[in-house]
């Protein structure tokens, strides 16, 4: 029955029909705004285009099912993969019954308001993107906290230690520019003493808490790059990293 139909078309109609199913293969949704319904349309009206013709296209369905599975939706590709693998292994389904169902399953998705149309990459993208700024405001707000605290473990204007800080000149405790300075004999100017920001018996804790600060700030420095460089973007190492 199928020859007659092949006679009758003429070596341009031939072309032209080569063109729509051309047409018809690369529909995909991201062409379409990611709406079955405008892309299925689409190629519904291509093929029956191509029957008008005196065409044929044995392969529709296949492609149905290609332009279908280029969803960006994870629940909708696992729906029409099953479908799929049935008319596979030889279930029985035509091209207006898929077309049906897809529309149907499109149109309930976007009423529950779960039609996505991000890629899973891209959206893993996206929130790894925000939660790198998370990370750089917290690693600002710390560099920020740890150079303004008067009780800070960094010396600050002390990283060329003053000479008044290396005698015990002024007694156990000392107010220098509006800084509480206490003398500290322990670990300091190679176990010589000199005036810090905490007192002697509150050097354990001093350590402690340089410990923290510095191991913290560190990790969050390491966790932002390497989320940068897993998802692609560009890393510069400021200042206030450098603690």
């Amino acid at each position: 029955m199928l020859q007659p139909n092949v006679e009758k078309v003429t070596p341009s109609t031939r072309v032209g029909i080569i063109d729509l199913k051309d047409k018809v293969r690369a529909a995909k949704f991201s062409n379409f705004g990611h709406s079955v319904s405008h892309m299925l349309d689409h190629m519904n009206d291509t093929y029956l285009e191509i029957t008008k013709s005196g065409g044929s296209y044995e392969n529709f369905i296949m492609d149905l099912f290609n332009a279908l599975l280029s969803s960006r939706n994870i629940i909708f590709n696992d729906c029409i993969q099953r479908t799929k693998d049935e008319w596979e292994v030889g279930k029985d389904f035509d091209a207006d019954k898929i077309i049906a169902t897809s529309i149907e399953m499109y149109n309930n998705m976007v009423r529950q308001k779960i039609w996505k149309t991000q890629d899973s990459s891209t959206s893993k993208i996206v929130v790894l993107t925000a939660q790198v700024k998370i990370l750089e405001d917290k690693l600002k707000k710390g560099a920020s906290s740890y150079n303004s605290n008067d009780n800070s473990t960094k010396p600050r204007q002390f990283l060329e230690v003053a000479k008044w800080r290396k005698t015990k000149s002024f007694g156990l405790s000392t107010n220098k520019d509006g800084r509480q300075c206490h003398w500290c004999s322990i670990n300091h100017n190679k176990g010589n003493g000199m005036y810090v920001t905490h007192k002697e018996e509150d050097h354990g804790k001093f350590l402690i808490r340089k410990s923290s600060n510095s191991s913290s700030i560190l990790d969050l420095y390491l966790l932002s790059f390497c989320v940068r460089y897993l998802i692609g973007l560009p890393f510069f190492c400021s200042t206030y990293f450098l603690l």
